[in-house]
């Protein structure tokens, strides 16, 4: 009688291994937004495939992407303005909290990459990762205004406030940090 139960057991645990690989669970805590609408139930989706962003109440900012010619005239502490792609929203005061010290090389977020409208250029490889196709380095931005934090993922332009460099300047620190990153000093 227990020899009948045996492969009955045996296929229990296997269904409930699978089951735990197709639960999702996300390494942050927030609320879910932005779903993909192309999806449903029954549909079956491709790993990595973007389903919806989670966004964190407690810890909203704004992620923007500075080509690396821009890079020697921003300093942390700017001031900065967030200009909503979708005019319901209004113009954001920011300030810089972080800059990258080292450029980006591949993109997880969807919405900025050229190949779905936004404005950094990204190649596809083969494996499906967005790869940047010029050096771009990452700024952290806090909303000053808690009243004006999004209930969503949005997209738009930030401006920052820098001090006016000579084109003759830019052109000298550009070379010196091309020079510096081919070097590998």
């Amino acid at each position: 009688m227990n020899r009948g139960l045996e492969p009955r057991g045996k296929k229990r645990q296997s269904l409930l291994k699978q089951q735990v690989l197709l639960n999702l669970k996300s390494p942050s805590a927030g609320q879910i937004v932005d779903v993909n609408e192309s999806h449903s139930v029954g549909v079956w989706v491709a790993k990595g495939e973007k389903l919806f962003a989670i966004l964190d109440p407690e810890h909203h900012f704004i992620r923007a992407y500075v080509r690396e010619l821009d890079l020697t005239s921003l300093v942390v502490g700017s001031k900065a303005r967030f200009y909503p792609e979708n005019a319901s929203f209004s113009v954001m005061e920011l300030e810089v909290l972080e800059i990258s010290q080292t450029a980006i090389s591949s993109m997880n977020s969807l919405y900025q990459t050229s190949l779905f409208g936004g404005d950094v250029a990204v190649r596809e490889q083969s494996n499906g990762e967005l790869v940047t196709v010029l050096g771009m380095y990452n700024l952290k931005l806090k909303i000053l205004d808690e009243a004006l934090k999004p209930p969503r993922v949005l997209r738009g332009d930030v401006v920052v406030e820098v001090k006016p460099l000579s084109y003759m300047s830019r052109l000298i620190n550009w070379s010196g940090n091309m020079l510096n990153s081919e070097s590998a000093f």
